[in-house]
């Protein structure tokens, strides 16, 4: 089987699951400011997901049998646990984790504002003049990959994103973080440790991430040109991952800065 990695990939997949972020995320405040940027990549994962589900399943009228029965299965599995998740009455992963949002007091106006842009059709002149450089090249990156990447280049995305971690000391702050508050971090906590770690995790590394693997190999079907076409798209992914993690931290520390200068100048 070929091996979806160069060193590009390996060093951009290690920058991801090290990145320094993860562990200066320490008050509720820094929570919110990650969760205001990270909702945009649920909502990544979601629209490459079912850019698969139209090219590898029918989903038009009339029905018609399409593609191999164990990659439809697996995109029909994802699409039922991410858009009706029946762990919260069948919302989807977005709307939870957005409601988790709106739990904590956390900023959900931006991703709003572009939801509610799409929903009324604006996908060609989407308006993100609002955003950070980071996130509009990240929501310019998934969608140009929907609207002119061919099937291979679409699964190789969504196999980038699949392969994103939260990495241990994030979820051991938002642990730590339900403790101290409950009733702001309740939902966010449920999201991580029952979704997140317990499926997500468990289901995507292991059998939905060997499913999309196999399914790339053969789309490629031993081609150099269309396998570097998959490495180069997968690059693409995780480096506006990490333009994005890079900017949240920078971020933090700017407020953690501004805070210390303010307690230093009260003295």
């Amino acid at each position: 089987m070929l091996s979806f990695k160069s060193s590009r990939i390996q060093y951009l997949d290690n920058s991801l699951n090290n990145h320094p972020l993860f562990n200066c995320i320490h008050f509720i405040e820094d929570l919110k400011v990650f969760m205001e940027h990270h909702i945009f990549t649920v909502w990544g994962y979601l629209s490459l997901l079912k850019a698969m589900q139209c090219n590898l399943t029918c989903a038009s009228a009339p029905w018609i049998p399409v593609g191999d029965p164990s990659i439809r299965r697996m995109i029909n599995e994802l699409v039922c646990r991410e858009e009706s998740n029946e762990l919260v009455g069948g919302l989807s992963t977005f709307e939870w984790y957005l409601q988790s949002m709106s739990d904590c007091n956390a900023n959900t106006s931006s991703i709003n504002k572009m939801i509610d842009s799409l929903s009324h059709g604006e996908h060609s002149f989407l308006d993100l003049s609002y955003l950070s450089s980071p996130l509009k090249n990240y929501i310019i990156t998934i969608q140009q990959i929907i609207k002119n990447g061919s099937l291979r280049e679409i699964a190789a995305a969504f196999s980038a994103e699949q392969s994103v971690r939260l990495p241990k000391p994030f979820i051991k702050a938002t642990s730590s973080l339900n403790k101290q508050h409950p009733k702001q971090t309740k939902s966010f906590h449920y999201y991580i440790k029952s979704y997140y770690q317990e499926r997500y995790v468990k289901e995507d590394f292991t059998k939905h991430g060997t499913l999309t693997l196999s399914l790339l190999v053969r789309l490629c079907n031993n081609n150099n040109n269309k396998y570097r076409d998959c490495l180069s798209v997968i690059e693409q992914i995780l480096e506006s991952k990490l333009l994005l993690w890079n900017s949240i931290f920078s971020l933090l520390n700017q407020i953690k800065q501004q805070e210390s200068n303010k307690i230093f100048a009260s003295y």
